[in-house]
């Protein structure tokens, strides 16, 4: 009732369930005269303080109207003065404004007064070459630069776009300079020459572009040499690899040595090996190579890839430092060259020629084969449980293992273990005539593989897994085979009762025969 949207029709369409008119209407009535009657009550109490009130507001219109006057003068004094205070704050803005339009101005014109300077200043330097070129450079890349600074700045505006081909002029020629200079000195391994480039390099933020240059003008006709078919089928890709390996050395060791990430290195911020050297590598490989990354032939592709994570070991060994390593390893060149390599395929390939095995062995559990034999323990009654172990120690062959595919071929040994496990569920339901001997050899390798797999597992997997508690894992396994177990006992038990049954119900008939007859006994069966 005191909320301020309180509507009557909608709380009676509400509760109109609850009561009926005539019952609202009666406890309303009784509500309001309880009201009235509480409010007499109230004022009879507080009388004498209502007769106060009254007589104490006696004279207060006065005096509000008495201070009406003064607060409006003061009112009208402040109004007057914020209006001087706005005035006075925009007039100081205006100022202020012009001020930064001017110091702008100032920088724009200080900027190019610079640009003029310096760019007549370079085309003196290039023009009067009174020094050796290396100095020469130096002192063009440092004005250049500063240069640099100063277009960038004010590249809109018109005098810019104008000297813009005295500008090219000094960076077609600083750059064709430093290009030769720089080559000339890897080749002829002129430790201050290269050092000088590099610097220059660094000032003019183009660190990008030397390794570049070392890429094209080094390692690009090394790798040209090794990387190619008739090298690959002569050599092989282990031998190809190790020329690599061998031939970089020579070719990294001055920028190398010059560029080492240590903080009081002015070169640190190259990195030949991660940005220039391997890169090349991999696109000449990728281009030259491309039937490298097929993984038809599994043999060949486990081979090849196991051989170039060896390289790639190699190299990183040749980078010396691992901050280095840490930049190849993040280099799109490096992750891109890892991706090609087709794991999931490869390990598809596997899955198919392992399991595959295991399943056509299925087909014919009971059927011993001599090669499956030879090449197991020989302990198991059951062809089926040799293939089993055949498969387990195939998954972890070093022909067919690969390191970034071990949890998929451990997933794979669990999943023959359980593969196992159903087959053996599914023995008293087959439609094929069973032998109650062959039963008895399911059962008899059930519990000798629950006794040997998990140790056989764990060796097999040592230094090949990253470490953890397998127990656990192996031991669920273990249980579902044991677990298959009371079912083939079970069948064991009801055949056996059953031929007895079939033996006995010769013996029922005996009294039948021999009763109230003079026939004598048979002794013998």
């Amino acid at each position: 009732f005191f909320e301020d949207n309180f509507d009557v029709d909608t709380f009676l369409s509400l509760n109109r369930k609850s009561f009926t008119l005539e019952s609202l209407k009666k406890d309303l009535e009784n509500y309001s005269t309880t009201i009235q009657n509480s409010l007499v009550e109230l004022i009879n109490r507080d009388y004498a303080d209502f007769v106060n009130l009254s007589t104490n507001l006696v004279g207060v219109d006065q005096t509000i109207l008495k201070l009406e006057a003064p607060l409006i003068d003061i009112h009208a004094d402040i109004n007057i003065i914020a209006q001087s205070i706005d005035s006075e704050v925009q007039l100081i803005a205006e100022k202020l404004n012009l001020r930064s339009e001017i110091r702008n101005k100032q920088e724009i014109l200080h900027g190019l007064m610079n640009i003029e300077k310096l760019t007549n200043k370079i085309e003196q330097l290039i023009d009067n070459q009174t020094e050796g070129k290396e100095s020469l450079f130096e002192r063009v890349a440092s004005e250049y630069s500063q240069l640099q600074f100063y277009v960038n700045k004010n590249e809109d505006l018109p005098f810019v776009q104008e000297i813009r081909p005295r500008i090219k002029r000094i960076s077609d020629y600083l750059e064709g300079g430093l290009h030769k200079s720089f080559k000339s000195g890897l080749k002829n391994n002129d430790k201050n020459s290269v050092t000088q480039c590099l610097r220059i390099f660094t000032t003019l933020g183009r660190v990008d572009q030397s390794e570049q240059l070392f890429a094209d003008a080094i390692i690009a006709p090394i790798i040209d040499e090794l990387v190619n078919k008739e090298n690959l089928s002569k050599r092989g890709l282990e031998g190809m690899y190790s020329q690599i390996l061998d031939a970089l050395p020579s070719a990294t060791a001055l920028v190398l040595s010059l560029t080492s990430p240590r903080k009081d290195n002015e070169l640190r911020s190259f990195d030949f090996m991660s940005n220039a050297t391997f890169p090349t590598i991999v696109s000449k490989i990728c281009t030259k190579t491309p039937a490298l990354f097929a993984a038809g032939d599994p043999r060949q592709f486990q081979r090849s890839y196991k051989e170039t994570m060896k390289f790639i070991s190699g190299f990183e060994k040749l980078c010396q430092y691992k901050e280095r390593v840490a930049n190849l390893r993040q280099h799109p060149s490096y992750r891109n060259f890892i991706s090609k390599w087709s794991l999931p395929i490869y390990f598809q390939i596997r899955l198919q020629e392992i399991a595959g095995s295991f399943e056509h062995q299925l087909l014919t559990p009971f059927t011993f084969n001599t090669e499956i034999q030879e090449e197991t323990s020989g302990k198991y009654e059951l062809p089926v449980s040799e293939m089993l172990e055949l498969c387990i120690h195939r998954c972890w062959d070093e022909d067919v293992l690969l390191r970034p595919l071990t949890h998929r071929f451990f997933k794979l040994t669990l999943q023959l273990l359980r593969r196992y496990a159903v087959w053996l569920s599914e023995i008293p339901t087959s439609s094929e005539e069973l032998i109650i001997t062959d039963i008895c050899k399911a059962v008899h390798d059930s519990y000798l593989i629950v006794e040997k797999i998990p140790d056989l597992v764990k060796t097999l997997t040592t230094n090949k897994v990253p470490p953890f508690d397998q127990t656990e894992i192996l031991s669920i396994s273990c249980k579902d085979i044991l677990d298959s177990i009371p079912v083939l006992s079970d069948y064991v038990i009801n055949d056996v009762i059953q031929n007895c049954e079939k033996a006995l119900e010769q013996t029922q008939a005996v009294p039948r025969l021999y009763r109230r007859t003079n026939r004598r006994c048979r002794q013998s069966h």
